[in-house]
């Protein structure tokens, strides 16, 4: 890469002094020499079209250098976005050409992992209910060269038996790595969280903290990003389905499931491929994990948890 960027600055030097040996042609000298030379007899014309090209290579090298490289980027993402709309899906309904530029082709936050552990257990003293324990971790990158804003958005379904605990969100942190000073953290536990962040409605709790990531400046550099942690416990009846689903595009997916086999039956099923093709590993203690990574998982895409007493 230093060896390249000593490329760059020499090929940019070399053509500002052809420039400027360009526009420093003197049309009297410069036609006397080459007339002695060749006895040819170059018109007035054609130097000024030497200058012209030399002030031309000047003012481009100028721009070149003035700008730097992430607003160049900013330039090509626009001009980019502007045309992928009319070359991509040109043939279907324009309703639904721009539904999916937008949704798909114009995402500039991507997860670049997401690990989601489910930890699955009888609730104390309720044979008929089941705990479960959610851990979530991700990372969030920004592939633009904009800084853009992110929601950490989480939420849990309050349990519909009236005779069970509720539900909680019991902890939700994150850290920008680049920055160890940018960081957020709450604990259901801790009376100090007084921002608002958590709200209490009809049937669910939510979590909500935004964030910005910066924007990708430099081909060469870390995509800028910002990791997550999220724990949770719900309650749910003992033959149930969970859902989970992306908002933004995932590069890899790691899924976990908990629970003692001797007890109860665990599937799994995908939205974005056939579960076949990932053979699960054990997960200690008494667990097992599936490497969701042959495909991205898009927005929209996800899996099902479907889990029973052993009958």
């Amino acid at each position: 890469m230093k060896k390249l960027t000593e490329y760059r600055y020499f090929r940019h030097v070399l053509f500002f002094a052809v420039g400027v040996a360009l526009l420093a042609l003197d049309h009297k000298t410069w036609s006397r020499f080459v007339q002695e030379l060749t006895l040819l007899d170059v018109s007035e014309p054609v130097w000024s079209l030497l200058r012209g090209i030399g002030e031309a290579i000047i003012i481009a090298v100028v721009l070149v250098v003035a700008f730097d490289e992430a607003t160049k980027r900013r330039f090509l993402e626009g001009v980019i976005k502007d045309a992928s709309g009319h070359l991509l899906g040109s043939l279907l309904p324009p309703k639904l050409s721009q539904h999916i530029t937008t949704q798909f082709l114009r995402t500039e936050l991507v997860r670049k992992d997401w690990t989601i552990e489910y930890t699955i257990s009888e609730w104390e003293g309720q044979r008929d209910y089941i705990k479960l324990e959610m851990l979530s971790t991700y990372t969030m990158e920004n592939h633009s060269a904009f800084p853009q804003d992110y929601t950490c958005y989480y939420e849990v379904e309050q349990s519909l038996l009236p005779d069970m605990d509720k539900a909680t969100i019991e902890e939700v942190s994150g850290h920008n790595p680049a920055n160890p000073h940018e960081r957020f953290s709450y604990l259901s536990k801790d009376s100090r969280y007084q921002d608002g962040k958590v709200c209490t409605l009809p049937g669910k709790i939510t979590f909500r903290h935004d964030v910005k990531i910066p924007g990708h400046k430099q081909p060469s550099d870390p995509l800028p990003s910002y990791s997550f942690k999220v724990r949770s416990v719900e309650c749910f009846y003992k033959a149930s389905i969970v859902p989970f689903f992306a908002k933004h595009p995932v590069l890899s997916t790691t899924l976990i499931v908990q629970y003692s086999e001797n007890k109860m039956d665990v599937f799994v099923d995908l939205s974005f491929d056939a579960i076949e093709k990932y053979l699960p590993r054990p997960a200690p203690p008494h667990g097992k994990e599936w490497n969701l990574d042959q495909k991205p998982m898009l927005s929209g895409q996800g899996f099902t948890v479907r889990f029973a007493p052993k009958s």
